[in-house]
């Protein structure tokens, strides 16, 4: 979605949001399938979050892949973490290099979209549960 935005930005002619997010959708169709192929492990997709929520094309494209994601785990019964809910409206906190929070920011070379130590303690504290071993006594 990142570098779909930037050939949005540096082209100035818009991607389709459907090609990038039938791309996913194969991939990680590819990715549950091999998964479930060696076994039955607790898989747990995350939504994502959005690194520019200032920016309208990418709010509608993240919300785009994250129904996709939601649909695809509910085809494959897999559980889904929100993820973009723990960083809601706490982006320039928790994202490296967070500054307007608009895809313009990485037009510098430097992509504001990984989370910084806190974004990640926290992506780590909310998705424990989700892998807590469960007591069969």
């Amino acid at each position: 979605m990142a570098n779909g935005a930037l050939s949005i930005l540096k082209s100035q002619r818009l991607l389709t949001v459907e090609r990038i997010l039938g791309s996913y959708k194969r991939n990680l169709t590819s990715i549950i399938k091999l998964i479930k192929k060696f076994g039955s492990p607790r898989i747990v997709c995350c939504t994502q979050y959005n690194p520019f929520p200032n920016s309208p094309v990418a709010a509608e494209g993240i919300h785009q892949l994250n129904r996709m994601t939601n649909k695809l785990a509910q085809t494959f019964g897999i559980i889904v973490a929100p993820v973009h809910a723990w960083f809601e409206g706490k982006q320039a906190e928790m994202i490296h290099g967070y500054r307007e929070g608009k895809i313009e920011d990485a037009l510098g070379g430097f992509l504001p979209i990984h989370p910084n130590d806190h974004g990640h303690r926290v992506i780590a504290s909310e998705l424990a549960p989700y892998f807590a071993t469960r007591d069969s006594t």
